[in-house]
Order: structure tokens, then C-alpha cells, then sequence
């Protein structure tokens, strides 16, 4: 599955499977045609967020250009097997960096493609100038997946709006 003829992507090959897995940027121009293949994954993230995210701020994000999604492809299935959103954004000293916002898989496959994800959204941004990337995750991800990044804060949040 191709979602556009020019576009960024990132690709290897998967040890699991031996099938070719790829990482490509889902502009707002083709996001009608890849809506089919990426709702599920879009409304199990809202599910799992519990009101956190919402597919319509997503999408609204990606059409007014402030987020870009990226779909991972099993090209050997011709499926999107996940999505990543990240958000460009400069820190208090001026300097860019990018935000990976959420990642979301099918069951089962995320270890198939995530690393190639990070890898490339890591070397996209360098090739930009950011200055770091930074993103939110689960404490688990911190023994594996994300060795190479730090702990630099704890996020606290108190709820205070009125809805639940």
C-alpha cells in the first residue's frame, strides 16, 4: 500500500516476519483515502485515551497542519498495522523540537514497526534542526522501547473541569 506517490516515509524489514514494513507520512490530501484503513486504529485510541483524545481534534490537527500522522504499513499483508502523531513545537530558549503526541498498533504488532517509527521521526528531526524529541509514554516503555531517551520530568495532572 502506497498512501501517496511522493511522500516521506521510512522503510525495513521486519525480523518477525520478514515482511517489508513501512512508515509513511498521511497528508491531510489523502486522508480521505486512507480513512478506511486507519479508523479502527483511530477510534481504539480514542477508546483507550478515555476522552484524552478525540479522531475529530486529531483529524481537525492534521488538516490545519499543526500535527502530521504517520501510518505504519505491512506492505507484505498491503495493512496499516499503526499510527504515530507528532507535533512540532519550540521550547522556552527558542530552539525546535518535536513531540511524538501518541502512538497506537494493532494488537500484537507493535514491536513490528514502533522502533522504525522512532528511528525515523528522530532522524527527520535532526535533518530539521530540532533540538530534541520528546514524548509521553507508559512506564514500561522506559525498559525497553525507550533506552536511548530519559526520564527528564513527571507529569502530574489534576482533573478540574466539571465533566468527568
Amino acid at each position: 500500500m502506497q498512501i501517496q506517490e511522493r511522500q516521506e516515509s521510512f522503510s525495513t524489514k521486519s525480523a518477525v516476519e520478514e515482511a517489508s514494513i513501512s512508515i509513511q507520512r498521511v497528508d491531510a490530501n489523502v486522508l480521505p483515502k486512507v480513512w478506511p484503513h486507519i479508523q479502527k486504529l483511530m477510534y481504539d485510541h480514542q477508546e483507550w485515551s478515555k476522552g484524552e483524545f478525540t479522531v475529530d481534534a486529531c483529524l481537525s490537527r492534521v488538516f490545519n497542519g499543526t500535527s502530521t500522522l504517520w501510518a505504519a504499513i505491512d506492505l507484505g499483508a498491503n495493512e496499516i498495522i499503526g499510527l504515530v502523531s507528532t507535533t512540532d513545537d519550540v521550547d522556552g530558549s527558542g530552539r525546535p523540537f518535536t513531540i511524538i503526541a501518541w502512538l497506537q498498533s494493532e494488537k500484537d504488532r507493535f514491536n513490528d514497526w514502533v522502533k522504525l517509527a522512532l528511528d525515523g521521526i528522530e532522524k527527520r528531526a535532526y535533518d530539521e534542526g530540532h533540538h530534541r524529541v520528546v514524548l509521553v509514554g507508559r512506564k514500561g516503555w522506559s525498559r525497553t522501547l525507550l533506552k536511548k531517551y530519559h526520564i527528564k520530568a513527571y507529569l502530574f495532572e489534576k482533573r478540574i473541569s466539571r465533566d468527568n
